[in-house]
């Protein structure tokens, strides 16, 4: 049996790393990313003077405040704040667009933040986000006294897309791959379904978040990523299906 592997995330794999396999690997996102600018530069600016570390929770909010910064011709070589990601793509994100490193909580989740903000003196932050960020950071920062600002720098939107659409077949060789929450609601449409009951498809989830997103929708998890990454996730789910043959 040839195994179809549809990978639904923004991110394109880097599918020479799997081309000597006997497995098919198609890119097919079902949510497209469209950046946004925040009304305001200034009070964020005031956050960045005063040294407050900024908190990326993913690699479109790095993507998209380099956009920011870009559009109104600022560097962001005059700050030097400390940088934190929420996973390894994010903070390769960064070490790309801004040449710097950045702290990723033990776990890669967001989770797993709050221990490295409890290591700063100054209870400030800037968090970079999108339109459709789960809301339980903001509510710990806020629970915990915070003074922090939000800038959503990215706005997600579901795809309908055409080319999964038509080769889709829900057999049992077919295994989805969903690298968010929306892009489980984003392949739901393109399929004109309301929930995945129906799937008979192996489900693969990027991390919990994603996960829980499948399960309500009444989906099984065949396998939940040890690393929140593209590559890792193809990976380890190659491994599973290789030893399940």
């Amino acid at each position: 049996m040839t195994w179809n592997i549809y990978f639904t995330g923004t991110k394109v794999p880097e599918l020479n790393l799997f081309s000597h396999l006997e497995i098919n690997i198609y890119h097919t996102p079902t949510i497209q990313i469209n950046y946004t600018e925040p009304e305001s530069f200034q009070t964020v600016e005031g956050f960045l003077n005063k040294g407050a570390p900024i908190i990326f929770l993913s690699r479109n909010g790095v993507i998209g405040f380099q956009k920011w910064l870009k559009r109104l011709d600022k560097s962001f070589e005059h700050w030097s704040n400390p940088l934190i990601a929420v996973g390894s793509e994010t903070s390769l994100e960064i070490e790309r667009v801004f040449h710097r490193s950045s702290h990723v909580p033990e776990n890669q989740r967001a989770k797993g933040i709050p221990e490295i903000l409890k290591t700063y003196p100054h209870k400030q932050a800037i968090l970079i986000t999108g339109d459709r960020s789960r809301p339980e950071l903001p509510r710990w920062m806020t629970e915990n006294g915070w003074d922090f600002i939000t800038a959503v720098v990215y706005q997600t939107d579901w795809f309908e897309n055409l080319d999964l659409k038509q080769n889709f077949k829900n057999g049992d060789d077919e295994i989805l791959i969903f690298s968010s929450p929306s892009t489980v609601v984003g392949f739901l449409q393109t399929i004109d379904q309301n929930d995945l009951k129906s799937i008979q498809s192996k489900l693969i989830s990027i991390g919990p978040t994603t996960s829980w997103e499948i399960e309500k929708l009444s989906g099984r998890v065949f396998l939940e990523a040890a690393n929140p990454s593209v590559n890792s996730v193809i990976s380890e789910t190659i491994n599973l299906i290789t030893h399940v043959q």
